[in-house]
């Protein structure tokens, strides 16, 4: 049953209706005060409120309530809803576990909603035992895989759906199925062994080497094959001991029907036995005495390592040994059969690229030389600039500027523009500190008026500023990051171009000797001559007032051209001499 609780209040002022209003309540399922009550009743409301019980009965489904108030000629309604006896939504979620023996006889628990006896469960068309009902979860026992109608081969797993009816044989009766719900497989696990590597990974073709394999998914008992040739051969491995993450084996001689596996890489292939799960390392395995590396650790360093010790993997070492990392000759510090130690080198980068190359090794006794197929790689990090303090200076320099970022360590070269300077380590690490040059440019301008009169003034100019590591040569540019302030901002008025020249001149006569003096207006720079006689006086060795002696009597007509800025003027005149 629920409680209907009524209350009503005036819109106008919030107050509760006089006591004893009526109200009448309808429901569309249910029945009022009783299970045998009827669908409609009026209440008489106290202080506002009013209560009554609504049973559904035998009903199921959601019931809409209304109640209707009138009073004084107006009319005040109100509904709600109530939800009975709504049955749980029916659904298979999952099985769990969801893997078994293909002999049946697991216990798993199906999970889900809305489960309700009696029920039936199936494992494709065969009937499981029920154990228990509840609305969430029903546990049953697996039928075994032939019931189930699936055939599970060695190493080979099984999906089949499984299928729940409930309500059996009567009203209501629903089904659902979830596909691949369950899983037959031999062993009663899918969980595939996987192989993480082995140690050692080289032995003698004598067999006995006692190797370690890491891996997952391992279930004892297990049989190890050492394999490969052509035609193939596989022979099997003494195991020592078997954990789910590990297995300890003797490597098997590479003699007789082995011979072909001898001085050479062989395939490692380890079986669970009950489940008949596989996996195969390709390669996994290394038989002869011939000089060969591995693997190397670590892989990489940085480029002006040179106390690291690099740890050489393999097999057929014999001391004395010459080793190089990426071309480079290393220190030999170690040698055993199966491993040679070295100090890193280090290397000098170019182009700030990174340095890379194979490790090789070479027996000095013997000449017997080993390469590795992996590279070893010295890193060169890369000179970035972040941030520059401050940005601006006066024009000429003398700031002290930091700059931050990575790959700055070692000597630092920073350029200005293009005035390079240099650096010192800044007052934390990644940082530089330099001192600006001078500026070495011309400051760009703006229009200004001094006096009534245009003109121009100097204004900021920004430079790029440049850093490269010269140790790695790796370079970083901050386009326009520092700012130069000129040192005169004075607005300087702008001359007026010259005023085009007119020539002009006088003459004096003496005899044959003849004094000339320049008239042309307009400040000329320059005076050409041509005095009628076939001499003249040009441009380049003018004279601005000459004497000109004629060697006979007669009448001449003489040039004059003057220039300036503006261009340049020419007038004739005739002179008789004497």
């Amino acid at each position: 049953s629920s409680t209907i609780t009524v209350t009503a209040r005036e819109s106008d002022n919030g107050a509760p209706p006089p006591d004893l209003t009526p109200v009448a309540l309808t429901t569309t399922l249910g029945a009022f005060g009783s299970v045998s009550g009827t669908s409609a009743i009026t209440l008489q409301l106290v202080g506002g409120r009013a209560q009554t019980v609504l049973f559904p009965g035998a009903s199921a489904g959601t019931a809409t309530i209304q109640a209707v108030l009138q009073l004084n000629g107006a009319v005040g309604s109100g509904a709600t809803t109530v939800v009975f006896n709504q049955a749980s939504t029916f659904f298979i979620g999952s099985v769990s576990p969801g893997v078994g023996s293909p002999q049946g006889g697991d216990q798993v628990t199906i999970l889900g909603g809305g489960f309700v006896s009696p029920v039936r469960v199936t494992f494709n068309s065969a009937a499981a035992t029920v154990l228990s009902v509840a609305p969430d979860r029903i546990r049953v026992i697996v039928p075994s895989a032939v019931a189930a109608g699936v055939n599970v081969g060695v190493g080979q797993s099984v999906p089949v759906s499984v299928g729940v009816t409930i309500n059996v044989n009567q009203t209501g009766s629903l089904s659902d199925t979830l596909p691949n719900g369950f899983t037959y497989s031999f062993g009663g696990t899918v969980e595939q062994p996987q192989i993480f590597s082995l140690s050692p990974t080289t032995g003698s073709n004598d067999g006995g080497t006692r190797v370690t394999i890491v891996g997952t998914g391992f279930s004892s008992p297990v049989q190890v094959f050492f394999e490969g040739g052509s035609p193939k051969v596989s022979i099997e491995a003494s195991v020592v001991s078997v954990t789910p993450t590990q297995i300890v084996i003797l490597s098997p001689p590479a003699r007789g029907f082995g011979n072909a596996l001898a001085n050479n890489p062989v395939d490692v292939r380890v079986k669970n036995l009950n489940s008949g799960f596989e996996t195969t390392a390709t390669g996994g395995f290394h038989y002869g005495s011939k000089s060969l590396i591995t693997s190397f650790a670590p892989g990489q360093l940085e480029y002006n390592d040179v106390t690291t010790i690099i740890t050489i993997q393999g097999q057929g070492f014999e001391a004395p040994v010459a080793a190089s990392i990426a071309n480079v000759a290393a220190r030999v510090v170690g040698v055993s059969g199966t491993e040679v130690q070295v100090q890193s080198p280090g290397v000098v980068p170019t182009g700030c690229q990174d340095v890379s190359g194979p490790v090789t090794t070479v027996n000095i006794n013997t000449g017997d030389g080993a390469t590795s197929t992996a590279t070893f790689i010295y890193r060169v990090p890369k000179t970035a600039v972040t941030g520059i303090s401050p940005t601006s200076g006066p024009q000429g320099g003398g700031t002290s500027v930091t700059l931050s970022g990575s790959g700055l360590d070692g000597p630092v070269r920073v350029q200005f523009g293009d005035q390079a300077v240099t650096s010192l380590p800044g007052p934390v690490p990644g940082t530089v500190v330099a001192v600006t040059p001078a500026f070495g440019g011309t400051f760009p301008t703006v229009t200004c008026t001094v006096g009534g009169v245009a003109g121009t003034m100097n204004v900021d100019a920004t430079v790029n500023v440049q850093v490269t590591n010269l140790a790695t040569t790796c370079t970083d540019t901050l386009a326009k990051a520092f700012t130069y302030h000129p040192a005169d901002t004075t607005c300087k008025a702008t001359p007026p171009p010259p005023v085009l020249p007119v020539a002009s001149f006088t003459f004096a006569k003496a005899g044959l000797t003849v004094t000339f003096a320049d008239t042309s207006s307009g400040n000329p720079t320059t005076f050409s001559w041509i005095f009628g006689d076939g001499s003249a006086i040009t441009a380049v060795n003018a004279q601005e007032n000459p004497t000109h002696t004629y060697a006979a009597p007669g009448n001449y007509v003489v040039k004059l051209t003057v220039t300036n800025g503006s261009g340049s003027s020419s007038t004739n005149q005739l002179i008789t001499v004497p």
